[in-house]
């Protein structure tokens, strides 16, 4: 990729207009439906600030609001676990391989990402180093579990939530480290807005309570505006 771990390309005005043109391109201009998931949720907020036309309702599931509120949450319960101190270093260290820490991201998986045991083939078979190519990797493989990367960890959708003007129905898994503190902001600041949290899933309530999850949508797809 050309533009491989290249900061300043990847970034939501870039993502936003590649929505834009594939809502021309599947010609839902007229009335269309959106939904966010995790990043997905960032990307769908960012685009529903800028009041794009044809956009009905928002759905913003398991999606953070802010990265300096996130930070500071998901190294709570990345301790709480608990881990070491040295665990801990190994992190500021970017020592992603260290078997000691990958020990830890497992039981931090198990506990905040996914309840299902075993994780289903579309999470297991995902390539999470190809997914990561947009911001510099300095050489290290893997991620931190509590330090968000590039962009995202500039991410503040505080400045803009207040600017989304169609209903917004918020998900979240009860389990999820995306959990009240961290989808808290989106609650408070946009206008019309409604929350359901499933209180048996993680970060994946698609998946781990997919019958409730589609129960809800179908309910909020239903509402008058």
């Amino acid at each position: 990729m050309e533009k491989a771990e290249d900061e300043k390309f990847w970034g939501l005005d870039l993502f936003c207009a590649e929505l834009d043109n594939l809502v021309d391109s599947l010609g839902l201009r007229d009335g269309f439906y959106l939904l966010g998931h995790s990043w997905g949720g960032m990307l769908a907020s960012t685009y529903a600030g800028r009041q794009p036309r044809g956009l009905k309702k928002l759905v913003i599931a398991c999606s953070m609001a802010n990265s300096t509120i996130v930070n500071k949450e998901l190294e709570r319960l990345f301790r709480a676990l608990p881990v070491s101190d040295e665990v801990m270093q190994m992190d500021a260290d970017e020592d992603y391989d260290n078997p000691v820490y990958q020990e830890a991201r497992d039981r931090f998986v198990k506990k905040h990402f996914c309840t299902l045991d075993p994780l289903p083939p579309v999470l297991t078979s995902a390539k999470w180093e190809d997914s990561t190519k947009m911001w510099p990797s300095n050489g290290r493989k893997g991620f931190s579990m509590i330090r968000k990367p590039g962009f995202m960890g500039r991410y503040d959708a505080t400045e803009t939530a207040g600017n989304i003007n169609v209903p917004v129905l918020l998900l979240s898994g009860r389990h999820d480290t995306n959990n009240d503190v961290i989808m808290g902001p989106w609650f408070e600041l946009v206008p019309r807005v409604k929350w359901a949290v499933l209180e048996k899933s993680a970060h994946f309530p698609a998946l781990e309570e997919p019958e409730r999850y589609a129960e809800l949508l179908k309910s909020f797809l239903a509402q008058a505006p």
